[in-house]
């Protein structure tokens, strides 16, 4: 449905949970994505949770590479307040995508669709305050740091911050 130069955004479908299956148990990604305790993650459960994600969110798509046709990840719209038109944002890719300006240019299209054509006033999320490359493309898509949540989850033994990052939509 939604296109870029390199990207294809596209419905949830069934063949798309042996791809997420297979990278969301990436140690390296997970460490990136989830403040939760690491652990391996069946199949089934992967599906459970994608499945859950897309079914609960304002707007959720799977995010495809035009040159080959591959699934790299996801990207959804959640958590939204309809009085105040406030939704939050998450992105994932496959380890595979990083650093290639993928993530950036889904950013772009999902954050420009929100305030257009869905009336969103304000995107927020939350990104740990280690993962610099994560950070460089929210700023990419017009996303500016509005806190910080100190020492808010342990990962390999050591507290680690939390920022919060928004979009207003101005000057789209």
């Amino acid at each position: 449905m939604f296109e870029t130069e390199r990207l294809r955004l596209r419905a949830l479908e069934e063949e798309d949970f042996v791809a997420f299956a297979a990278w969301w148990n990436d140690p390296e990604l997970m460490a990136l994505q989830s403040t939760h305790a690491l652990k391996p993650a069946a199949a089934a459960g992967v599906r459970k949770l994608f499945q859950a994600w897309a079914d609960d969110s304002a707007l959720f798509v799977t995010i495809v590479e035009k040159r080959g046709g591959e699934t790299i990840g996801s990207c959804n719209l959640w958590g939204g307040d309809a009085k105040n038109r406030d939704y939050q944002i998450a992105i994932v890719l496959r380890r595979e995508s990083w650093s290639q300006g993928l993530g950036t240019e889904t950013l772009r299209l999902i954050v420009r669709h929100a305030f257009r054509e869905m009336g969103v006033h304000r995107l927020s999320l939350k990104v740990m305050a280690e993962n610099e490359r994560a950070i460089r493309a929210y700023r990419a898509a017009g996303f500016e740091v509005e806190g910080r949540l100190r020492q808010s989850y342990l990962r390999d033994g050591a507290w680690r911050d939390e920022l919060i990052m928004a979009h207003l939509g101005e000057g789209l």
